[in-house]
C-alpha cells in the first residue's frame, strides 16, 4: 500500500513530525511505500528511513490547496499511484488539500486532527469546515483524543474515529532504569501550549518548601526560555532546575532512567510511562499546575487535554505523593502507568491505523467543490491584506 502523508512542517522537529517518522518505519518495515509531501523537512527529514521520499516544497506547499495547480504540481513530481492521502494537523486547509489530491489520483483522503481540544471551537464555518464535513467521512478522520471527539461532536453534531499515538520504543538507545528519588524529568518544547514549563519552577519551590529536596530536568528549547532563566534566577534556583536544550530522539530513555517522576503530555509521557516512569500528566495551556494525575487516571488517548470533569489535584500535591511512596509502592506505581501504556506500542495502534484505512469509505469525487474554492480566493487576499496592514499600523512596543 502507497502512503502520502501531507504536513506542512515547518521544519522543526515537533510531535507530528515524530508521528511521521514513527509510522514511515513501521509502514515501510512491513513492505508498504510512503511519500512525503511537506513544507520543510530541515531539521527532522534526515530520521525518514531509507525508501522513503520526503518532498519539501516550501513557499509552493500551499499551491495544493488549488486544484488545477495541485494536479500540475502532482504531475511534475513524479509520485506514483497512492491507496491513500493522509493529512496531520488540525488546520483544515491541509485535509482540504489531501481530499482534493485524492480526486486528482483515486485514493482515500484521511484526516488527522491533532490539535488541543480548544481548538475545536475556534473552526468557523469557512469553506474548508465545510468540505472537511461534506467530504471527509467520520469513518476517515483520525482524532488523538476522546476529548476531541465530544467536543467536536457537541460543536459541529458529527464524529471520527479514536486512534493511539504511536510509541515506537524499539527505536530509543537502550538504558537501564536507576530512578534517584527527588529527580524529575520533563520533555518537551518550551512553548505556550506546555505551560508547565513555567509553572513547574513555582512547583519546585514550593516542594523544596515542604522540606523536599528536589531537582527538575527539562530537555528541551523554546520561547519560554528566557523567561524560565529569569524565574530561575529570581529564585535562587540555579542547580536546582536545570534547562538541558534540545535532546536526539534516541536518547529519550538516557534522559529518563535516572528519573524518580515525569512531568509532562502527549507523547512524552507515554514514552515516559512505557519505560515504567512513574508521572504527573501536565494539560495543555495550563498555567496553574493542576493535574488529574498519572496517566491511568484519563481514559486512553487522553494525554493532556481538560475533560468536562475538571482537575481535582495539584501537580506540586501528585509529585509529593510519589516522592512519598515506600519501595514497593513506586514500584507497583511503575508497573501500572508501564501496564496502562501497552496500547500505544507501535505494533498495537498501527494495526488499528490500518483497519481505519481499509474500513475509510472511498471519497466522492465531487469536482464542483474543487472549483468553488477559486471563489474565495479574491476574500482570502484581502484579508491577508489586511492583517498585513493592521501589522503594519499596531505601535511597537518599548
Amino acid at each position: 500500500m502507497h502512503h502520502v502523508f501531507v504536513y506542512p512542517s515547518p521544519g522543526i522537529w515537533g510531535g507530528i513530525e515524530t508521528q511521521i517518522v514513527r509510522m514511515s518505519h513501521w509502514l515501510v518495515s512491513r513492505g508498504h511505500q510512503v511519500t512525503v509531501i511537506t513544507d520543510s523537512d530541515r531539521d527532522w527529514g534526515a530520521l525518514l528511513p531509507r525508501g522513503v521520499r520526503c518532498i519539501a516544497l516550501g513557499e509552493r506547499f500551499w499551491k495544493l490547496s488549488y486544484y488545477f495547480r495541485a494536479k500540475r504540481m502532482w504531475r511534475s513530481l513524479g509520485v506514483s499511484r497512492p491507496d491513500v492521502i493522509k493529512s496531520f494537523n488540525w488546520e483544515l486547509r491541509t485535509a482540504w488539500i489531501a481530499y482534493q489530491l485524492a480526486v486528482i489520483t483515486g485514493a482515500k483522503a484521511v484526516a488527522g486532527f491533532y490539535g488541543p481540544v480548544t481548538e475545536v471551537k475556534k473552526l468557523k464555518h469557512d469553506f474548508h469546515l465545510r468540505s472537511f464535513l461534506q467530504n471527509i467521512p467520520p469513518r476517515a478522520r483520525i482524532f488523538m483524543s476522546p476529548e476531541q471527539i465530544e467536543e467536536f461532536e457537541e460543536v459541529h453534531g458529527q464524529s471520527g474515529e479514536l486512534w493511539l499515538l504511536p510509541v515506537d520504543s524499539d527505536r530509543f538507545i537502550p538504558a537501564t532504569r536507576q530512578p534517584t528519588w527527588g529527580r524529575i524529568v520533563s520533555i518537551g518544547r518550551m512553548s505556550d501550549m506546555k505551560g508547565y514549563n513555567l509553572y513547574m519552577i513555582e512547583v519546585v519551590d514550593e516542594l523544596i518548601r515542604r522540606g523536599h529536596r528536589v531537582t527538575w530536568t527539562v530537555h528541551g528549547t523554546g520561547d519560554y526560555e528566557a523567561e524560565m532563566c529569569e524565574m530561575i534566577r529570581a529564585r535562587n534556583l540555579e542547580g536546582v532546575v536545570t534547562l538541558a536544550g534540545v535532546m536526539a530522539y534516541e536518547r529519550c530513555r538516557q534522559a529518563l532512567a535516572e528519573a524518580y517522576v515525569f512531568v509532562g503530555m502527549g507523547t512524552s509521557i507515554l514514552e515516559a510511562s512505557l519505560f515504567s516512569v512513574p508521572n504527573v500528566l501536565a494539560l495543555v495551556f495550563d498555567r496553574k499546575g493542576v493535574t488529574y494525575g498519572p496517566i491511568y487516571q484519563v481514559p486512553l488517548g487522553s494525554v493532556g487535554d481538560v475533560r468536562k470533569e475538571p482537575p481535582t489535584s495539584t501537580v506540586a500535591d501528585e509529585i509529593e505523593r510519589i516522592l512519598k511512596l515506600t519501595p514497593t509502592e513506586y514500584d507497583a506505581e511503575a508497573e501500572r502507568v508501564c501496564q496502562y501504556a501497552q496500547p500505544y506500542e507501535s505494533d498495537v495502534s498501527m494495526q488499528r491505523f490500518l483497519e481505519i484505512i481499509q474500513a475509510a469509505p472511498q471519497p466522492q469525487r465531487r469536482f464542483w467543490p474543487c472549483l468553488e474554492n477559486y471563489l474565495y480566493a479574491p476574500r482570502r487576499r484581502l484579508s491577508r491584506v489586511r492583517r498585513d496592514w493592521s501589522a503594519q499600523l499596531m505601535p511597537s512596543k518599548g
